[in-house]
């Protein structure tokens, strides 16, 4: 693995103050190295910026409130790195998520994005998340199963070039962004998805994904959308695979 593989990291975040600490150090205690840092502030009305501060090997920018999809396109603007990695600021990374993927991806240089798996970390007093596939009884029943968890588009590890050849996220989605994108990139190279562990992700009652009928309403969305720029090149689903 050459040392010159450098990976940034961005981070949106707006008003988690609470968790965004936590989630800059489980970047900083990566086994891989290097690795950059770039936290973009969408108009936190807390201490979220002071928290980012803090951190002298961060890098802080600040923007109106504008919402993730331009946050993080404005991170990937100011990334210099070979690698892009994301993190929400209220989730968390193992320690050998960077090592993994990137470690992946050299293995496989075809593929242009490799995903992993999650664990859910619900917040005390926290339903079970109703976006979740996975449903609390078979969690209890199968802990394994519930440890491992669905493949979140946001744990991807990319090489930057696919991100200049596909563009990056549309912020016209509220949600469904990261699935609009993936959509699009898989044009340029394969994905490919991990079964380790990679993402720590935290449910809280301020998640975004708590909207259901919107999240359902973005899912459509983003695959109309999707069909209709097929039609357009004259290709069906099975030719996009």
């Amino acid at each position: 693995m050459s040392a010159t593989q450098l990976v940034s990291v961005v981070i949106p975040v707006l008003n988690r103050e609470r968790f965004l600490r936590e989630a800059i150090q489980s970047v900083l205690d990566q086994t891989y190295r290097p690795f950059e840092v770039i936290v973009v502030d969408d108009g936190s009305t807390d201490d979220s910026v002071t928290i980012a501060r803090s951190f002298p090997a961060v890098c802080v920018i600040e923007q109106p409130h504008a919402g993730p999809s331009v946050a993080r396109n404005r991170g990937i603007a100011a990334s210099k790195g070979e690698f892009l990695a994301f993190l929400d600021a209220d989730d968390l990374m193992p320690p050998d998520k960077l090592e993994r993927q990137i470690g992946y991806l050299n293995e496989h240089p075809v593929v242009g994005c490799v995903l992993g798996r999650q664990q859910l970390l619900l917040e005390p007093g926290v339903e079970w998340p109703k976006w979740c596939g996975i449903s609390p009884e078979l969690a209890q029943r199968r802990p394994d199963i519930a440890q491992l968890g669905e493949a979140p588009i946001m744990s991807m590890v990319v090489r930057a070039s696919i991100f200049e050849q596909a563009g990056g996220f549309d912020p016209s989605y509220l949600h469904g962004a990261d699935a609009d994108w993936l959509l699009r990139a898989r044009r340029y190279a394969p994905v490919a998805t991990l079964d380790s562990k990679v993402l720590y992700r935290r449910v809280h009652n301020g998640n975004l994904s708590n909207d259901v009928q919107a999240l359902r309403r973005s899912t459509f969305r983003v695959l109309r959308d999707h069909m209709r720029r097929l039609r357009a090149e004259g290709r069906s689903w099975s030719q996009s695979e």
